[in-house]
């Protein structure tokens, strides 16, 4: 019986916890490698299966180019199964048998080229597409968001159908044929329209296929003018103090493997980013397309099915230009991330400053130096994608997958975005800059990650009267000349003048 959507790549996740049970003595598993050009190359297959420890087991792997005619690859007693040369199949089929085992829990199943990983489940590859359920009529549509002009749609197969049609609509339920499909040819569709279309939907209707795969599809493109125009939010003004908050204003946000430019270049200000999208911060990024009209609102219905996986599991870089408040003579002037997801790369001004490990980790850097008080200023925020997203689950009891998976591996961050029992997993497992970000003065001593602790020398009733520790630490950035104190519940002690030279720790 072939595995259920949800667990289909419960054996390719990432998740050892998670496993995919068989049953019999001899149980068996199939799966393909579609979608790409070419199959990959792969040399060496293991599988981690839970069975009792005192069972002896067995795996064979056969491959196959057309689930037809099977060739044997290798076999083990548990181990890793090494094949005499490198294989191309498509499809690979994994034989199990002991004599004295009938129920399998299949954990993983892990392929290799030499030393390297071929991952299979998960959204590593950016190869995402459509595939119909049956043979006959099949649709897909896209929502421009409004009643738009378009004078052309650009197609892209994996397999094509033998007869389809183009068509529009204003409603989504009366639909107007404006371009039949060709019926043979490339894998590639660019339709230009004799005449420019208007309407709100635009559908491709599929009526015959021409494979025994159905229908699938990769890529619909619609080209013309109109559609949900974003404006981003007005930028912040300084606050008393002169902490000026960066939410607002020029933000941008674009894909790491769109954008041309090193981290320096890209932190230029009048580096051109007009064609990036307008972004939410603090944000995720899938909270930026959602909110310029790029992807449906995940919370509604089926949605969050329709959101492209191995798109967002990319590294994104934000922008932002802003003018900094005038400085005053003596300040340092400080840059601030309240929170990003997953780790991030920060430049100011053509400058790399620093570096934030972790979901949870804030990051403060000193851009006295870098700044351009009462002028345009740049910042470019590179976010790196989690190391071991998993695969998708969807929520709900029973589905196969279970809570939580392989994105546990990469705390501290967002844990349960990779799917739990009452949420599905969220594309792009909420990466972004996810809290204020904000810049603020401060003299040349500054104490830093202020952590205090009680200390209890006398009985309870008493402890009113207990000392208590505050250590911290304090930064110099210029040379001055102070008094330290010590705090109790009492009274301060203070002691007497001291000079301490710049940049020295106390």
């Amino acid at each position: 019986m072939p595995p259920t959507k949800a667990n289909r790549e419960i054996f390719m996740d990432d998740n050892t916890v998670s496993a995919l049970p068989l049953r019999g003595a001899r149980a068996w598993i199939e799966f393909g490698l579609e979608g790409a050009d070419s199959a990959p190359e792969v040399d060496r297959i293991v599988v981690v299966a839970r069975v009792p420890s005192n069972q002896q087991w067995f795996y064979t792997v056969s491959g196959s180019s057309d689930r037809k005619t099977w060739q044997q690859l290798g076999r083990a007693a548990g181990g890793p199964v090494t094949f005499a040369g490198p294989s191309r199949n498509r499809y690979y089929r994994i034989d199990f048998e002991s004599a004295g085992i009938v129920s399998w829990q299949v954990a993983e199943v892990r392929l290799f080229d030499g030393n390297q990983r071929v991952r299979m489940g998960g959204p590593f590859h950016f190869a995402s597409a459509w595939k119909s359920a049956g043979h006959g009529g099949e649709w897909v549509y896209v929502d421009l968001g409004a009643p738009c002009a378009f004078d052309r749609v650009a197609v892209y197969w994996i397999r094509r159908p033998a007869d389809g049609a183009i068509q529009v609509s204003n409603d989504a339920r009366t639909w107007r044929t404006i371009q039949v499909l060709p019926a043979a040819g490339s894998l590639n569709d660019d339709l230009k329209l004799a005449r420019p279309e208007r309407g709100r939907y635009v559908r491709v209707l599929m009526t015959r296929a021409a494979s025994p795969e159905g229908y699938i599809l990769s890529e619909m493109e619609v080209y013309g003018r109109g559609g949900v125009t974003a404006v981003p939010k007005a930028a912040a003004v300084a606050q008393s103090g002169g902490r000026l908050p960066l939410a607002g204003g020029a933000w941008r946000l674009q894909r790491d493997s769109l954008v041309q430019g090193s981290g320096e270049a890209i932190s230029t200000p009048g580096f051109h980013d007009g064609d990036w999208v307008i972004a939410t911060v603090p944000g995720t990024v899938l909270t930026s397309y959602l909110n310029v009209g790029a992807v449906p609102n995940p919370d509604f219905g089926d949605n969050q099915l329709q959101i492209s996986d191995s798109f967002f599991y990319a590294d994104f870089w934000y922008r932002d230009e802003f003018t900094a408040p005038r400085a005053v003579t003596g300040e340092r002037a400080w840059l601030n991330f309240d929170g990003i997801n997953w780790k991030a790369d920060v430049y100011f001004n053509g400058a790399r400053v620093g570096r934030i490990e972790g979901g949870f980790m804030r990051g403060r850097f000193d851009v006295t130096n870098l700044i351009h008080p009462g002028a345009r200023n740049a910042l470019a925020v590179r976010i790196q994608k989690p190391a071991t997203p998993g695969s998708v689950k969807e929520k709900g009891a029973g589905r196969g997958a279970g809570n939580g998976g392989a994105l546990g591996a990469d705390n501290p961050t967002y844990h349960a975005s990779a799917g739990w029992d009452w949420m599905s997993t969220i594309r792009g497992r909420n990466i972004g800059i996810w809290a204020d970000v904000y810049l603020t003065p401060s003299g040349p001593v500054t104490i830093e990650n202020p952590w205090s602790r009680r200390l209890c020398r006398c009985p309870i009733p008493r402890a009113p009267t207990s000392p208590s520790k505050s250590p911290c630490a304090t930064r110099n950035r210029g040379p001055c000349e102070g008094r330290c104190m010590r705090a109790s519940d009492r009274r301060p002690s203070i002691s007497p003048s001291r000079s301490t030279p710049p940049r020295q720790r106390s």
